[in-house]
């Protein structure tokens, strides 16, 4: 049985964050489970409290030192401990007790104000791992939203304030902009539980759908940037170097050709292995009034039966596995270039390199599926129109009517000849 250290004393605490050091660095301090003091490259010391729970580490600031002393820290811990043991989340009631600080006035919180409060939250209570979407989450919104919403109180925010937002990004930055809804609504969700808004989200995606249905936008979604079919072998040799959730969502995605949102909310019941047939439902099968048979390469069902099954999703968020993952194709995507970059000095797509529109090219995700189409009209194996099918294109009516089968067969051998491709396999 491993040795129990005794707890710091105070003169300990002082030599410890005495000491110089290049990074942020962690000392458990004993005399009260979980807690830690912490010191940064500056000078700067603050109390820490870090436990695990359900898999997830959270932690949460319990101020600075020596402004907070050793005992007032350890009382602090040994309360926290009791709270939770009483099934209270400590890191909700910190938000809330910051809301209701401002007594009567609680209503009248700015938008930003609140934002920088749920950021600063998140971060404290460990929900966010990447490094990257924790710097863009809040940056985005400081870039866009601020300078908009910022200085308004969050009950008086409208739908049309929001469009305000993101009408001037919506054709030009389509891609970030619905991210910036996404966040903007993210905080009116909080704002709403936080009983600081009785209104409707003003930034739900069903209200401003008819607000935001622009020409722009229509084009942005149209011509989507696509890695050439020639690139896409060292992509994916690249991409399944990592382990991560999200390469093996935007794996899974590549393979079978199906578009962002399906893919990533894919579900474990959806999955016929005996078939090797995906059950995309209606509500995720783009504009289609039916239900799509997404044939599964042996690629396909290898990638995941080799998924650990956590929750009724394949790829589960990190830390909520009732939860789909959030931070997926986008971010793997640029991870990727940059990595390309430091090993080759150049990218998989240059981004001062045009289309043929002449825009600066870069990669995203609903782009794979042109690089397949090129693929396959390239190759010239297949009959158009199951290309298509594969696509889930519908195509010419007139044709529908007399074509009854799904064509499984036939596009199982489409999407085994892609997988071939993708892994390197002349076909």
């Amino acid at each position: 049985m491993p040795r129990l250290q005794p707890p710091l004393t105070d003169k300990q605490v002082r030599s410890y964050v005495k000491e110089p050091c290049d990074s942020n660095s962690t000392k458990a301090v004993g005399g009260a489970k979980n807690l830690r003091i912490q010191k940064t490259p500056s000078g700067a010391s603050s109390w820490i409290f870090r436990i695990d729970l359900e898999g997830r580490r959270r932690s949460l600031g319990l101020g600075s030192y020596p402004e907070v002393d050793l005992k007032t820290a350890r009382d602090i811990a040994r309360d926290l401990h009791r709270q939770i043991a009483r099934g209270i989340d400590i890191w909700e009631e910190r938000l809330k007790a910051k809301v209701e600080a401002k007594g009567e006035a609680a209503r009248r919180v700015f938008f930003e104000d609140l934002a920088e409060s749920y950021y600063a939250n998140q971060v404290e209570g460990g929900f966010w791992s990447n490094g990257k979407h924790i710097k863009q989450w809040i940056s985005t919104l400081r870039t866009y939203a601020f300078p908009v919403i910022g200085k308004m109180v969050v009950e008086d925010v409208t739908k049309h304030d929001v469009v305000k937002v993101l009408r001037p990004i919506w054709g030009e930055k389509h891609e970030t902009a619905t991210r910036v809804r996404q966040r903007i609504e993210t905080v009116f969700k909080h704002a709403i539980a936080l009983d600081i808004r009785v209104s409707p989200n003003p930034a739900s995606k069903d209200l401003l759908n008819s607000l935001l249905v622009t020409p722009a936008s229509a084009k942005a979604q149209k011509h989507q940037p696509h890695l050439p079919f020639e690139r896409v072998p060292a992509f994916f040799k690249h991409l399944r170097e990592s382990s991560s959730v999200s390469a093996k969502v935007l794996e899974f995605k590549i393979l079978t050709n199906i578009r962002n949102t399906a893919a990533e909310h894919a579900m474990w019941s959806e999955i016929d292995f005996e078939r090797k047939v995906w059950n995309v439902p209606v509500t995720r099968n783009g504009k289609s009034k039916v239900p799509f048979e997404c044939a599964l390469s042996d690629a396909a069902i290898a990638l995941v039966t080799s998924m650990p099954q956590r929750g009724k999703y394949l790829f589960p968020s990190p830390y909520r596995e009732d939860m789909p993952l959030s931070i997926g194709c986008a971010d793997m995507i640029d991870k990727l270039q940059e990595q390309k970059f430091k090993r080759t000095g150049r990218y998989y797509v240059d981004p001062t390199e045009l289309d043929a529109d002449g825009n600066p090219r870069k990669i995203v995700a609903h782009g794979f599926r042109s690089s397949f189409r090129s693929c396959m009209a390239a190759k010239t194996l297949f009959n158009s129109d199951t290309v298509e099918k594969c696509m889930q294109h519908d195509g010419d009516k007139l044709h529908q009517a007399y074509q009854r089968s799904n064509l499984l067969e036939i596009r199982l051998e489409i999407m085994n000849s892609w997988a071939s491709w993708c892994n390197g396999e002349e076909i």
